[in-house]
């Protein structure tokens, strides 16, 4: 079977189509495409987001003193609008 690379394709197909091309693959592809058609379960998704954040973390470092200054900025500026 020839494989064709393209870095941005668009095809058109009705749901009939599709369901037609996935009953036509192999039983262990069918398995592929419902696996990454299943949702993760949410504690895989919560174990995803926290690694996310633990990599900022430890790209960009902030200290409590700037996280503090950060605050009263925001509180500042709450305050300010709130005095309009």
């Amino acid at each position: 079977m020839p494989k064709v690379m393209a870095k941005e394709v668009e095809v058109e197909l009705s749901l009939d189509d599709l369901l037609a091309a996935i009953r036509q693959l192999e039983p262990e592809e069918q398995e592929i495409v419902r696996r990454e058609l299943e949702p993760r379960p949410w504690s895989q998704r919560l174990d995803d987001l926290l690694s996310q954040v633990w990599a900022r973390v430890e790209q960009h470092p902030i200290s409590e003193e700037e996280v503090n200054a950060e605050v009263e900025a925001a509180r500042a500026a709450l305050y300010a609008q709130s005095g309009d």
